[in-house]
């Protein structure tokens, strides 16, 4: 088997079935989410506030339609992360270091 990552699109509820299938819940707060749009996108900060609040809805209201389950529970997960508090880059690399944990302690087959 090949390896691969998938962004979204309730990946999660979707491989659940399949044994060797880690998934991740990245989060962030609402001020850390809004930099990165004001930054990005120059918005200014009640428009990127807008826009995400709006997005989470979206996120939520997919997630309860097509799996019948609220968006984001922690349970649906092999492991959540706040980006907002390591950053991104550290966070990736808690991920990939859970990740080889979780290989060694799960008899992850490959």
């Amino acid at each position: 088997g090949r390896s691969c990552v998938i962004v979204g699109r309730l990946s999660n509820h979707i491989l659940n079935p399949r044994p060797n299938c880690f998934n991740v819940f990245v989060s962030a707060d609402y001020d850390y989410r809004a930099k990165s749009l004001q930054d990005k996108y120059n918005y200014d900060k009640e428009t990127a506030l807008h826009l995400i609040k709006k997005e989470d809805i979206a996120r939520a209201n997919y997630c309860e339609h097509f799996t019948g389950s609220l968006w984001g529970l922690s349970r649906h997960f092999t492991m959540t992360i706040d980006s907002s508090v390591y950053g991104i880059e550290k966070a990736s690399q808690i991920v990939l270091e859970a990740i080889q944990v979780w290989k060694k302690t799960n008899q992850y087959i490959s």
